[in-house]
């Protein structure tokens, strides 16, 4: 005979485990916030007098305010960032510095600097060794002259007018970028520096040329690329980023050449995981096109596999879902 089983009686005054949410949008903002604050001496550490630690932290916490997606971005990522904004001496998130843009890399939102244009030249003018440096957009009717003149003591002969209109040429990008009001078409971009030894440096794309950099950079094909965007900016940023490779090399032109390199390989990476994404979507799409009537179709789960490698930015932004006894 077997020995009947006994019951356990239950316990009834358990208490029930409480649910964990994931922290809010809010909550990983403030976080992110208070170790910024917490990092002000490492920032100080390499600072430089164009930057102050303490202003550094102010406007990393104010970016995190104005682009909420960045404290999703991983603690490094976002740290890193504003570590390169402090040996640069450029604002971060602010016109002429480093823009902050978080991008989705294998499952995890990663922090990505930009240098803006604008910063670049600053940082050029701060080696002490250049007089002068310009950069702009050449418009069809603008009066333009450029040749090399070996014999001349400057080597570079430049003389640039713009016609009647819009000087900038719409550096912010408009509506037909091709064009520039009263100045007729961009033919180009030129970028000249002039060194206080009395010698000049200058570069000169055409439009076509340009468009090659562009076709390139695997980045250009997302909609939110910079390339598309903000066209012009991006046209003088190239002939700037070939004019920095030609001025004499001092710490503060070296630090920016590195970041420089860095900033590339991000965007290629990016770029590289945006195609891969869309490859595996395309083949999907198409073995389910491919399914005879009445089998069963891919679920979207397959769908979901890719999805991680696509920049942040390109994937439709996470609503967040009230707590429970949150009205409507």
């Amino acid at each position: 005979m077997t020995a009947p089983t006994t019951r356990q009686p239950q316990q009834r005054d358990q208490q029930p485990q409480a649910i964990q949410r994931a922290p809010t949008r809010p909550a990983l903002a403030k976080q992110l916030s208070a170790l910024i604050a917490e990092k002000q001496p490492s920032f100080a550490q390499v600072a430089t007098k164009y930057l102050t630690a303490e202003r550094l932290v102010k406007l990393g916490q104010l970016a995190i305010a104005r682009q909420p997606d960045l404290a999703k971005c991983t603690v490094a990522s976002v740290l890193d960032c504003l570590m390169d904004c402090s040996r640069l001496g450029l604002e971060p998130h602010q016109p002429g510095g480093v823009w902050l843009v978080p991008f989705r890399t294998d499952g995890a939102l990663v922090c990505t600097k930009i240098i803006d244009y604008r910063g670049m030249v600053d940082v050029a003018r701060r080696s002490g060794e250049l007089a002068a440096l310009h950069a702009g957009l050449r418009c069809e009717r603008d009066f333009w002259e450029y040749w090399i003149d070996a014999s001349a003591p400057s080597l570079i002969h430049l003389v640039h007018r713009p016609a009647e209109g819009d000087v900038d040429g719409g550096l912010s990008g408009e509506a037909d970028p091709e064009s520039a009001e009263g100045r007729g078409r961009i033919v180009g971009a030129y970028a000249v520096a002039k060194l206080r030894n009395g010698q000049c440096h200058a570069e000169y794309l055409t439009l076509g040329q340009i468009n090659q950099y562009r076709a390139r950079s695997r980045a250009a094909k997302s909609e939110k690329s910079p390339w598309n965007t903000d066209t012009n900016a991006m046209r003088v940023k190239t002939v700037v980023r070939r004019l920095v490779n030609l001025l004499p090399k001092t710490p503060q032109v070296q630090l920016l050449r590195e970041q420089l390199a860095t900033e590339v390989d991000d965007e290629d990476n990016m770029a590289f995981r945006q195609d891969r994404q869309e490859l595996a979507t395309s083949r999907v799409r198409r073995a389910a096109a491919a399914i005879a009537p009445g089998e069963p179709a891919p679920g979207d789960d397959l769908l979901n596999d890719v999805q991680d490698d696509l920049p942040f930015e390109s994937q439709e932004e996470e609503k967040e879902q009230p707590e429970r006894g949150d009205g409507p």
